[in-house]
């Protein structure tokens, strides 16, 4: 019985067999790569929504002998794959293409899209080892610089500046990159002390406020961890007792403006008080009446009239009028009015009542507050014996810089003035520290009764 023994193919004749399907596997696998590219770029053109692209960029995105004409801004090597992308300004605006996009130029080496007007984060690069030039700079770019920039081993330009980036800056240090900037930016922190970064100057750098380092407008307050290995705990009690200074600190400025306030309130008390005294001390002085001044809680005031005797001539004094203060105490201060210099001057209208009452009547009358006002305070001054039994009399206060003749002149035109739903002002009374309007009471009550009605009492 015969045996067949079967031996291996010599090695020439596997190759033989193997090499049409390598073949075969490498054309197809091209074209795959290509229409990847291809997708990308579309996405890219979509995107920008640009009219000049949207014209030049139809057919293939490399020129080949069925299609010659090359796009505008796209560099392809021998192989029909793309290795450069450069439209710097060219007025492009709009977001860029998802982050994940870029990812199919693997052969990539050039990005140019400078001076533009793209928004959005800067794209992930971790796919694009071969690049060497990526310049994005002048557009409206945010958010950090990508973390994977740091492994593109081939990189040798890199620049971002004039953007609105944020977060820190990756530990650049390729040996290859001898160009770089992220000035006028938002970038923060420390600048990494690598040696490549460290052979950049302060130019790279400007214009980052909250960036610091060598380089920076300003230094570091705190000490990195590798600067500092071996002292952590001389920096931790650096760090406390730097805090606790800027506390006390803080403290002291509280307490020096607190401390300052209360000075400025007390020198501004004791001023009025020392006008005030002077004031009421020359008035005693000038009328020969002593001011009286006390604290009362009731709710009404009096007008006095102080008899002559031997020891006091004969002089009109005011009203002790009283004048709410801060605690809710009522403060009477007696103003004496001299009958020979005041005089009650009547305007028109107020004639016919200048027969009914004087000064003399006002001064003699009994009082009650009837409201506060911005210029003053206004009471009801009730005189018995007389035609009239009640006026209305205002203390007005505080009319600077109008002058007494100017106020003359305003109450004259005041009281000029004539209409059925006007209460014009009788008279008014005006001297050194006094000055009084008199108008009419009216029976039926005041305007805000009216207008809001009284509050209801539960």
């Amino acid at each position: 019985m015969t045996r067949f023994r079967l031996t291996p193919p010599p090695p020439l004749l596997l190759l033989l067999l193997l090499l049409p399907l390598l073949i075969f596997s490498a054309t197809s696998q091209q074209p795959i790569e290509q229409n990847l590219e291809r997708d990308a770029i579309f996405q890219l053109k979509a995107s920008l929504n640009n009219s000049f692209l949207n014209t030049n960029w139809t057919g293939p995105q490399c020129p080949s002998d069925d299609f010659p004409d090359k796009w505008s801004g796209i560099e392809c090597n021998v192989d029909g794959r793309v290795t450069g992308i450069s439209l710097p300004s060219m007025g492009l605006a709009g977001p860029l293409i998802s982050r994940g996009s870029f990812l199919a130029f693997s052969e990539l080496t050039t990005l140019v899209l400078r001076n533009n007007s793209l928004t959005g984060r800067i794209m992930d690069f971790s796919s694009n080892q071969k690049i060497q030039q990526i310049d994005l700079s002048h557009n409206r770019l945010h958010g950090p610089i990508p973390v994977s920039m740091v492994r593109l081993l081939s990189l040798q330009s890199l620049l971002l500046q004039n953007n609105f980036l944020t977060g820190t800056i990756p530990a650049f240090n390729q040996s290859t990159l001898n160009s770089f900037n992220v000035s006028n930016n938002d970038i923060a922190e420390a600048i990494p002390a690598t040696e490549r970064l460290k052979s950049f100057g302060a130019d790279s750098f400007a214009n980052n406020p909250k960036l610091c380092g060598p380089q920076a407008s300003h230094p570091c307050v705190s000490v990195t961890e590798n600067e500092t290995a071996g002292g952590g705990a001389s920096t931790g009690s650096k760090k406390g007792s730097s805090q606790m200074s800027s506390f006390v600190i803080m403290f002291l400025l509280f307490d020096i403006a607190g401390l300052i306030a209360v000075i400025l309130l007390f020198a501004l008390y004791c001023k009025k008080a020392r006008r005030l005294e002077r004031m009421y001390q020359k008035d005693s002085t000038e009328k020969g009446t002593p001011v009286s001044t006390s604290f009362e809680s009731e709710s009404t005031v009096e007008i006095h009239h102080r008899e002559p005797d031997d020891h006091h001539p004969k002089i009109e004094t005011a009203a002790a009028v009283e004048v709410e203060v801060e605690k809710g105490e009522k403060l009477v201060v007696g103003t004496p009015v001299r009958s020979e210099k005041g005089k009650l001057v009547f305007l028109q209208g107020g004639e016919e009542e200048e027969a009914r009452f004087q000064l003399t009547d006002l001064l003699q009358a009994s009082a009650e507050g009837l409201g506060k006002g911005t210029f003053g305070n206004t009471y009801r001054a009730k005189m018995e014996g007389g035609s009239i039994s009640s006026v209305v009399v205002k203390r007005l206060r505080d009319l600077r810089p109008l002058t007494s003749d100017e106020l003359t002149k305003q109450l004259h035109f005041i009281g000029d003035q004539k209409h059925s739903n006007l209460l014009p002002p009788l008279a008014y009374y005006i001297s050194q520290d006094e000055k009084l309007l008199v108008s009419r009471f009216a029976e039926n009550g005041n305007l805000f009764n009216r207008i809001h009605g009284k509050a209801l009492l539960y």
